[in-house]
């Protein structure tokens, strides 16, 4: 027998069905642009403020318009925000059960259904 919620269209993890808003025809709210909206909102560009901390040390000491310390502060600056992004998506992805029954958690896109969990770079291991 099927499980109810994956015959209506949302996906199932852990047991508990993703809450996403069928259209009419059945089908999951959930086409290419939402994903990216998705994806946008689940990386939380808000937190990223913090990563301009890293132009903090070679601004205070007087050296950040030097060329070669603006190119890597702009490399760092890029690095912090992308490892901090990647960890908001692992964790989201790995705790998405537990935020399906979370009163406001529910509402991230991962946990929502419009971010599938399995959307995430190719692993070398699993190319054929």
């Amino acid at each position: 027998m099927l499980n109810p919620a994956s015959e209506a269209g949302a996906t199932v993890t852990a047991g508990v069905p993703a809450p996403t808003a069928p259209v009419p025809g059945g089908q999951p709210l959930r086409g290419p642009r939402m994903v990216a909206r998705g994806l946008l909102k689940a990386v939380r560009p808000k937190q990223w403020v913090k990563s301009v901390l890293v132009v903090a040390a070679p601004a205070s000491a007087g050296v950040l318009l030097e060329p070669s310390v603006l190119a890597r502060t702009a490399v760092a600056l890029v690095a912090f925000t992308a490892c901090a992004a990647a960890g908001y998506l692992v964790n989201d992805a790995g705790d998405v059960a537990a935020d399906r029954r979370h009163p406001t958690k529910r509402y991230r896109p991962i946990a929502a259904g419009i971010v599938p969990v399995g959307l995430r770079a190719p692993r070398p291991w699993s190319w054929p």
